[in-house]
């Protein structure tokens, strides 16, 4: 009939949408297809309501032929149904597939990293490997300062890329050896060392650990190798070497301090990781104690320290002994020997006044040769102190005994 003929018609319409070769032409969703469909069944239903006394008329003159077009409308209904599902099937399944598709994507971006990043983290590597591995086998302190720096340029960007959690200090330490091992820090060397610290201190400072036995060492670098002021260690500039690496030890003491607390529980149960937080603490107190009491007692300008302050020094200086002798360095022994040497030189009458003894004064001068003859020195400048020192011993010695003659 022609009702049914239209209804055909509006359902192929809406096949022929649904199944459009380009997307745009098709139904945005399967709600507006919904639509459509409902559309085709409102038409159907509105061809049905026709006239009463048309429909009458017309059931009486096609009484006879009702059976042929039931017949009809049920073949009608079924090509309906299977038109309807096949639309509904063909659009709605674009959409599982691209969820599905999309589903897959964001678990293999959230997992897994892609070949590119990994390709690129290794070529990272790579790159950062080569340079330390340059560094190693350079003993030119400035061509070994450039590839460090390439190190280090390569760490950050990785961090900044997420490659990486935290900077490696491995670069720095590998410097510093280098830097120190003709005995002297230069000016050069300094300037770039604490360049490439300034540069990355962001990244450096939250690996707590790392960065206070880092300071722990710049502060010994100042402390006993540092020729940035003429050009080489002396006697002379002990006082401006003091002041600088006591800086640095104060900073290795905030991070100690921040450290236990952060660890406190766990070092309880660790008696290796006591005795070394004691000995941390012990050693930077002692350098910054004696950094405070020799500038007390070399700047003239200040009246004259208190008896307690030299008992404080003559102590100090008998700690610091016990600390480098652990420490094993050539430099730290020639040093240390000539600041106790030089210190009872100056204020021998002051600490006997203080209460020291003959014997703990003798001791700390026999204490101080021991250290000296003990130190191989490598280059010329050490060298000479060494000698100095080991040769003003007998002087000192003479000076003690005198004293105490004197006193008695």
């Amino acid at each position: 009939s022609h009702e049914n003929r239209e209804v055909v018609e509006q359902l192929v319409s809406v096949l022929a949408i649904a199944t459009a070769t380009k997307p745009s032409h098709r139904y945005k969703d399967c709600d507006e297809m919904f639509s459509a469909l409902e559309a085709c069944e409102h038409t159907e239903k509105h061809s049905q309501q026709c006239d009463t006394s048309t429909n009458v008329l017309r059931r009486k003159q096609c009484k006879n032929s009702f059976k042929p077009r039931k017949k009809r409308y049920a073949i009608t209904a079924l090509i309906v149904v299977v038109l309807v599902f096949i639309v509904i099937l063909f659009n709605c399944l674009g959409l599982f597939v691209g969820n599905a598709f999309v589903n897959r994507n964001k678990q293999s971006f959230d997992g897994e990293p892609s070949s590119k990043r990994i390709e690129e983290i290794r070529k990272n590597n790579k790159s950062y490997d080569s340079y330390m591995q340059l560094a190693e086998r350079e003993s030119n302190s400035d061509i070994a300062c450039r590839y460090i720096s390439h190190a280090m340029q390569v760490q950050n960007s990785m961090i900044k890329k997420k490659y990486i959690s935290k900077i490696s200090f491995k670069p720095l330490q590998i410097l510093l050896q280098i830097q120190l091992a003709d005995q002297q820090w230069s000016a050069n060397e300094e300037q770039c060392f604490v360049g490439l610290i300034n540069k990355y201190e962001q990244n450096l400072r939250p690996v707590n650990k790392d960065w206070l036995n880092i300071s722990i060492e710049i502060g010994k670098a100042y402390w006993y190798y540092f020729a940035g002021f003429s050009g080489k260690v002396s006697q002379t500039e002990r006082l401006s070497r003091m002041r600088v690496a006591k800086v640095w030890f104060q900073e290795a003491q905030k991070y100690e301090k921040d450290a236990n607390k952060a660890s406190s529980q766990a070092v309880e149960t660790n008696s290796d990781g006591i005795s070394h937080t004691a000995s941390n603490q012990k050693m930077l107190s002692a350098y910054i104690a004696i950094s405070d009491a020799y500038a007390q007692l070399v700047d003239v300008s200040k009246d004259c320290a208190s008896v307690e302050t030299y008992k404080n020094y003559v102590n100090q200086l008998q700690q610091l002994m016990q600390i480098v002798e652990k420490d094993h360095g050539d430099v730290l022994f020639v040093d240390t020997g000539e600041l106790v040497l030089q210190s009872i030189h100056s204020w021998l009458p002051m600490f006997l006044e203080s209460g020291a003894s003959k014997q703990e004064i003798q001791q700390m001068c026999d204490k101080a040769e021991y250290l000296l003859k003990q130190a191989h020195a490598s280059n010329d400048e050490a060298v000479s102190r060494k000698k100095n020192a080991i040769d003003s011993v007998k002087k000192v010695q003479d000076e003690i005994n005198l004293a105490f003659l004197q006193k008695k």
